[in-house]
């Protein structure tokens, strides 16, 4: 049987959360995104002109890192771009592994790296904001 409505939206409550463990630094909570971080994240990593996208890559990995990683109660840590630029002073190492869980835990393809990076003519689709 199909979910109803109230089904469907109860989803949102049920965002995987995972603990990393990364040797010599800790354990680090990862929640999956929402649609609305995601989105939030994919418009982050695109510096719009006009209506051409181009890549925005900078500091990337935290941008990713930051939207998943949240504190005991779930809620995110790091919510203000300083907080976000600060994380990619971590070490490379952590980082890196932080961002691997992060796309494990939220679907992320290589494909959807590469099309967030620019290496893919999807990229350029559908970045005007005009109808």
């Amino acid at each position: 049987m199909a979910l109803n409505k109230d089904e469907i939206l109860a989803l949102a409550d049920k965002r995987e959360v995972r603990t990393v463990t990364i040797d010599g630094y800790g354990d680090f909570l990862l929640k999956e995104m929402s649609g609305i971080d995601r989105d939030a994240l994919e418009e982050s990593m695109l510096r719009i002109t006009g209506d051409r996208a181009t890549p925005n890559l900078v500091n990337a990995r935290a941008k990713l890192v930051a939207a998943c990683l949240v504190d005991e109660d779930g809620e995110r840590i790091f919510t203000s771009i300083p907080d976000v630029s600060n994380l990619g002073k971590l070490p490379a190492k952590v980082l890196g592994r932080l961002w691997e869980e992060s796309t494990d835990l939220n679907g992320l393809t290589d494909e959807d790296v590469a099309e967030l990076a620019g290496n893919s003519e999807a990229a350029d689709s559908g970045a005007s904001t005009s109808d």
